[in-house]
């Protein structure tokens, strides 16, 4: 997108503004990294910041202070992506209960969308866009399964979950199999259930390998896999199995983690040909057929605004978003590599 002579990308979350000559260069460079990994945002009990983190080590890559309404927050329990706009959720803490807030992960600025009325533990999204919460042990209602609105948080219940294991609550959605995973228990007291959300069945999955003391979030990686976080400040990733794997120690309690793929993560076809004006200077050369190249690989001769740009298997506004930070608007669809 160009602006006044300044160029804007926005790439999974990041935002980076440009002025030329140097703007191509660092876009290209900026795009290839990009693609170069994965990330995790995270938030934390513990303190209000909001961090990205690389999940190969568990380093905190960067992060910034979560704002609402023109203070800082004493802290999170629970962090989700709505997958048809990409708009992250939070529940930010207060004395008794837990606020339901959309935080921008540029500048961590949180505007309220209501209060859930009680102390929520951990949420996630299904496919359909539909947010759900459980409670903590802690709650008036505890160990419960609900939905949230997303216009002022009013709690729905949806399933009673208590039972004997006390300790975190922790809750990751798998596409894939279109179920609703929990974690849950403490020290040697474990369980990693698969909730069908259709007809509220639960499957027990025993868990094996290595070892968390409390699970504190959940985030689905895809192939099965999710990333788990522990009141430890570990890293771990669960299959949908019951391995559990060490990966590194963070240097924050995470209880809220969503993953973010790498982009143009998948098989493309390496034969193409792209002859838009990416950059918009007028003219159209290599450096517009580089852009995309580093940016997506191989487009195949088709529309970016009908693309699976992100390469997680749906193409829904996310896409369309990324397209419209690097290329301009979607609005009226055109193709840089006809």
């Amino acid at each position: 997108m160009i602006l006044r002579g300044k160029t804007m990308l926005r790439f999974s979350g990041a935002l980076i503004l440009l002025t030329p000559p140097a703007a191509t260069v660092a876009i290209v460079a900026a795009a290839s990294n990009a693609a170069l990994g994965d990330f995790l945002y995270t938030v934390s009990n513990r303190d209000g910041e909001f961090r990205t983190v690389d999940p190969a080590d568990g380093h905190t890559m960067a992060s910034v202070e979560i704002m609402l309404n023109g203070q800082g927050v004493g802290g999170a329990t629970g962090l989700a992506v709505n997958p048809d706009t990409g708009v992250f959720y939070a529940l930010l803490k207060s004395s008794d209960t837990r606020v339901l807030a959309t935080i921008d992960p540029e500048t961590g600025v949180a505007q309220q969308i209501g209060d859930t009325g009680d102390k929520f533990s951990s949420i996630a999204f299904d496919s359909d866009g539909i947010l759900y919460g459980i409670t903590g042990d802690g709650a008036d209602n505890p160990e419960t399964l609900f939905t949230l609105s997303l216009d002022d948080a009013t709690p729905t219940f949806v399933m009673d979950l208590s039972d004997d294991h006390d300790g975190g609550e922790a809750l990751g959605f798998n596409p894939d199999d279109g179920l609703m995973y929990r974690a849950s228990g403490y020290l040697v007291d474990f369980i990693f259930q698969a909730i069908n959300l259709d007809d509220l069945s639960i499957i027990d999955v025993e868990l094996f390998g290595d070892q968390y003391s409390e699970a504190t979030a959940l985030a689905y990686r895809g192939g099965g896999m999710f990333y788990l976080s522990g009141i430890a400040g570990d890293l771990f990733t669960v299959s949908v199995g019951g391995e559990v794997t060490f990966i590194a120690d963070l240097d924050h309690r995470a209880k809220g983690l969503v993953f973010v793929p790498e982009p143009g993560g998948c098989d493309r076809d390496p034969e193409w040909l792209c002859d838009g004006d990416v950059d918009g200077d007028g003219q159209v050369n290599p450096v517009d057929s580089g852009l995309v190249q580093a940016a997506f690989g191989s487009l195949d001769d088709q529309d970016l605004c009908n693309y699976d740009v992100d390469c997680d298997g749906q193409i829904n506004p996310v896409d369309s978003g990324i397209v419209q930070s690097l290329f301009g608007t979607c609005e009226e669809p055109r193709s840089v590599c006809p």
